[in-house]
């Protein structure tokens, strides 16, 4: 197929899957339960987006495309928050957020189209700069959207969003009865330094191999490593002879304040980067990044502190160029302190058993 002929085609099919989520959006406007009807839309937008992007064959992550989407879309969704204002009702809020939510829509839309027609991934979309065409085309989408209710928008189409809508509170009942017996009924196990000295005793002898063409900034980054700080001791360990894996140990660096996680310094961004230097120099290196959480309180929100803690440590290494394969992310409990303020990460260093990339000396134990 000739590539215009194609790019017509990929035009064409991708106006379809604008207007139907527009009707979509709309139908999700008049939902009149403030915040479920925002995330709803949100939810399908994004939907939107990934049809987009699989259509003109561009790798998709939601993470990237809700933040671009929030980016765009601003502050068009006060309409939301007038519905939950007591007085106002759910009338005013709802048609205004029908409206709004189908031209957003339809602006989201369009702008990821002409995007991905450039030839462009996903991961190079700039929303500052598409801020201006995303304004223009809402006006556009309020006029479109007006034109397709007067041509879709009838008896059977409103049944079946109605439907939709039904189905939809039928799944969040689902999801939040799961997330609530979930909560009540949680494990008691929680991972500890226990667990982790415990991974370590199962530890082999391992000699990593080297890449041996770094660049001069990875080079000199880890020669100039402190013998005392903790990147200069997992490199004294990784040179070592005798070094087994996997291997503990304490990102003294990183500091997370209070139940915060965001990483707050950047003594902790600088740590990161240089376990990435030596990740580049040793490619069978691998890491678990263990986010710290307190002994104390409801399990699964310790646990889901700690993990996101360790997400966000992974999307900064991911930054400084280590592919997310090598990293994995969990939560550690620590015990806690009336005086101690800030909790930090542990990494576990692992060795990849590929076949000729790594000597394995077995232990004489």
């Amino acid at each position: 197929m000739p590539a215009s002929t194609k790019t017509t085609s990929q035009k064409t099919e991708a106006d379809k899957i604008i207007r139907r989520r527009m009707l979509y959006a709309a139908g999700l406007g008049l939902i009149p339960i403030p915040v479920v009807d925002v995330a709803s839309i949100f939810s399908t937008q994004v939907s939107m987006v990934q049809e987009i992007a699989e259509l003109y064959d561009v790798a998709f992550k939601k993470r990237e495309a809700e933040i671009f989407i929030g980016v765009l879309v601003g502050d068009l969704g006060t309409y939301g928050i007038i519905k939950s204002i007591p007085g106002l009702g759910s009338g005013l809020g709802g048609a205004g957020l029908s409206i709004s939510a189908a031209a957003a829509t339809y602006a989201i839309g369009k702008v990821f189209v002409q995007h991905f027609n450039q030839g462009s991934t996903l991961f190079e979309f700039d929303p500052e700069k598409s801020r201006a065409y995303f304004h223009q085309l809402y006006e556009e989408g309020q006029l479109e959207d007006e034109s397709l209710k007067e041509k879709k928008f009838n008896p059977k189409l409103t049944f079946i969003l109605i439907r939709w809508f039904v189905y939809f509170l039928i799944v969040i009942g689902i999801i939040a009865g799961i997330f609530y017996f979930s909560r009540q009924s949680a494990a008691s196990y929680a991972f500890t330094d226990k667990d982790l000295n415990d991974l370590e005793e199962s530890a082999s002898i391992v000699h990593l191999s080297e890449e041996k063409e770094i660049d001069s900034l990875t080079a000199n980054a880890i020669l100039s490593f402190s013998p005392n700080s903790t990147e200069g001791v997992i490199k004294a360990y990784i040179e070592s002879e005798e070094s087994r894996y996997p291997k503990g140990f304490v990102l003294d660096a990183i500091k997370f304040s209070g139940k915060s996680v965001l990483l707050n310094n950047r003594g902790g961004v600088k740590q990161l980067q240089n376990i990435s230097f030596l990740m580049k120099k040793y490619p069978d290196l691998l890491i678990t990044i263990y986010g710290h959480t307190v002994d104390i309180g409801a399990l699964f929100d310790r646990q889901k502190i700690g993990r996101e803690r360790a997400r966000g440590l992974k999307d900064i290494m991911e930054k400084f160029g280590i592919a997310g394969y090598r990293i994995k992310g969990n939560y550690i409990e620590k015990p806690t302190s009336p005086d101690q303020e800030y909790w930090g990460a542990d990494i576990l260093l692992f060795a990849s058993t590929v076949e000729g990339n790594v000597v394995i000396k077995k232990s004489e134990n």
